[in-house]
């Protein structure tokens, strides 16, 4: 059967109508293209629909010519007005119809220099390309068992702890300056494309330009190396808004997105409203896109000026009612160099050692530890590179689990003696 222009499709479809084969509460008005929209609405305005408002209503009300050419569509169709799904095909063709008419907004406003929102256009254009209509669908018709929520990262730290990483939508770790957190997002880069050897990432630093950022990760991961020699690996310092952004991973078809910096983002006064804005736009890209975007963010002001001595808060990111709403996964950073200045005991004090601690799992901890807690990097337990340590690498600190040491999720309350050790502070309170 060949393809339908949408207003072939329009015919077909209002014909089936006017022959009482298919209802008109089957379609809305603007599944249709002019005048068979019109001529839809007006059945619709009425509160019953007899089969004489299908024939003599219509016909005294609106063009003669126009109703004969969807009967007469309707009467070459050879017995396929039941067996085939119009209504699917009518939608599908509307579809086809708004994507070719928004690239052709798009490429005049590009011809002139303009970038304008291409973000409406890539849902629909990835929609096609998984052949799927826009719009709803039945409920049958969506493979809902597949749905996951999460997905191995590669990297045992995340994934036996909070059990991966989300399949798409934000995650967002946030910590204070010179914590580490481009380092973590490189870390969990070079994990990731390691165990998926056909997936590639995207890296839009906005926190420092693309070859320092690149000499400074490969030097701490060189296994980051092998995805790099492959093409796998994209960055840019320069692309620093949401549309720009979204059109680079489309371009690309990147499994994975890191956005190194959510401040670069926000241009003008710093404000709930403005950082709300830039939420909303990262929600949208990975759902969108269905990837997962890696954010890293800012604690807020009382957040740096406690992280000296006590853990990161859930509520310690940056105007973080958008960043709690927008999250799948919410992960602070933190560092202690002295465990004898550090207060908070909630989990396990150590010297010059590193906590990711999961504050928020939307899917909750399903196959994995119980959370929310946080996974512990020692420098006992470090990896080693030239006398150097490897950021938020080498064996997390754990209990045994079926023999091994497996890394653990230290939940809050964890922080009492453990295995021998007792914080400077609980040591301190004991003398007293």
């Amino acid at each position: 059967m060949a393809d339908k222009t949408w207003y072939e499709a329009s015919q077909i479809n209002f014909g089936l109508v006017m022959r009482g084969i298919r209802p008109p509460q089957a379609y809305s008005p603007d599944d249709f293209f002019p005048p068979y929209s019109g001529f839809h609405q007006s059945l619709l305005d009425k509160e019953t629909i007899t089969a004489d408002d299908l024939k003599n209503g219509l016909y005294a009300a609106w063009s003669p010519s126009d109703l004969d050419a969807a009967l007469h569509a309707v009467a070459s169709l050879n017995g396929s007005s039941i067996d085939v799904d119009w209504p699917a095909i009518l939608r599908q063709a509307r579809s086809k119809y708004e994507i070719s008419d928004e690239l052709e907004k798009v490429g005049r406003s590009g011809k002139k220099g303009n970038l304008p929102d291409i973000l409406p256009l890539m849902g629909k254009l990835r929609s096609f390309s998984v052949n799927a209509t826009t719009g709803l669908q039945s409920s049958r018709d969506i493979d809902w068992q597949s749905a996951k929520g999460l997905q191995k990262s590669g990297w045992d730290a995340i994934d036996l702890t909070v059990g991966g990483i989300a399949e798409s939508g934000p995650i967002i770790a946030f910590a204070a300056t010179k914590t580490g957190k481009s380092f973590w997002t490189f870390k969990l880069l070079s994990e990731y494309l390691n165990y998926y050897p056909e997936k590639t990432a995207a890296v839009f630093s906005l926190e420092m330009a693309s070859d320092r950022q690149l000499k400074r990760s490969f030097e701490m991961y060189p296994k980051l190396l092998k995805p790099h020699e492959e093409g796998r690996l994209f960055i840019t310092h320069k692309t620093r808004t949401i549309e720009g952004i979204t059109a680079d991973v489309s371009t690309k078809e990147c499994d994975i997105v890191v956005i190194d910096g959510v401040d670069g983002m926000v241009k003008g006064d710093y404000s709930a409203g403005t950082f709300a804005r830039a939420w909303s736009g990262i929600i949208e890209l990975g759902v969108v896109m269905e990837i997962p975007v890696v954010v890293t963010a800012q604690p807020n002001r009382t957040g740096k000026w406690l992280a000296n001595k006590t853990f990161l808060e859930r509520y310690s990111i940056e105007w973080s009612g958008g960043a709690e709403n927008a999250a799948e996964q919410l992960f602070a950073l933190q560092h202690i160099q002295f465990a004898s200045d550090f207060e908070d005991t909630r989990f396990p004090v150590f010297d010059d050692t590193y906590y990711m601690i999961s504050w928020l799992q939307r899917e909750g901890w399903r196959e994995a530890q119980d959370g929310p807690g946080a996974v512990i990097f020692r420098p006992d337990e470090a990896e080693y590179i030239n006398g150097s340590r490897v950021l938020w690498g080498g064996q997390a600190y754990g209990q045994s689990m079926n023999g091994k040491n497996a890394p653990t999720l230290w939940r809050v309350g964890a922080g009492k003696p453990v295995g021998g050790y007792k914080s400077n502070r609980i040591k301190k309170r004991d003398e007293d």
